[in-house]
């Protein structure tokens, strides 16, 4: 009978990832490799330690003002939404104004005030940008349908405006400033990644038989 040759079932690779994406995990290990390179002899060709060291602190403080940048930004969004929903509550007095005075013909006017129908519901639109340029018809037309000294009148609208106007400004800059150093902490992540990964090669290949145990050691 014929021998058989049993067949080699090949290792199951690790599901956990060597160089991580994630900034929280990715930080402390590019910190701890680095000291761990630092100590060693072993060299790439291609950047020294001394830049690595330098990409690492640049990516710590873009992750830093990345995160700053954001929570800076969370107060006025939440007032947006604040004054949001005082425009959405509000307009009822604008439509009880307006059938007060043009009773079954209220509906008619409702575009002049900017007030357009959305799921169902006349309101003023909820695009930002519409939404403010709704509130501008608005309060133009309170004056023109004589409503502006009611207690909903101008006084309130304008406040309402003005807020509104200034929130929107304020957030939009905001984002643009978040999206700018988000791309850049980004870019600077790469760039240390590449290094981590490699490392973990020359890792490999200067200690073929005992790499995985050296790699824990250097805290990968």
């Amino acid at each position: 009978m014929a021998e058989t040759t049993p067949i080699s079932t090949p290792a199951k690779k690790s599901s956990k990832k060597t160089v991580p994406t994630s900034d929280s995990h990715l930080r402390p290990l590019a910190e701890t490799v680095l000291k761990s390179w630092q100590a060693s002899a072993l060299t790439l060709p291609w950047i020294t330690k001394e830049a690595f060291a330098n990409q690492v602190a640049a990516y710590g403080q873009a992750l830093d003002t990345s995160k700053n940048t954001t929570a800076l930004n969370k107060p006025d969004q939440l007032y947006v939404k604040t004054v949001n929903t005082k425009i959405n509550t509000d307009i009822k007095y604008i439509k009880g104004y307006l059938k007060d005075t043009y009773e079954e013909n209220d509906i008619a006017y409702y575009a002049e005030f900017g007030i357009v129908l959305e799921n169902s519901t006349y309101r003023l639109p909820s695009d930002p940008d519409e939404r403010g340029k709704a509130l501008q018809q608005l309060l133009t037309a309170l004056s023109k349908h004589g409503l502006d000294t009611k207690k909903f009148g101008t006084a309130h609208w304008k406040k309402i405006n003005d807020d509104y106007t200034s929130l929107v400004t304020n957030v939009s800059e905001k984002k643009k400033t978040v999206t700018a150093s988000t791309n850049t902490k980004n870019e600077i992540k790469e760039e240390v990644r590449l290094v981590l990964q490699s490392l973990t090669h020359l890792l490999k290949a200067a200690y073929p038989k005992t790499w995985e145990n050296v790699m824990q050691e250097w805290g990968f």
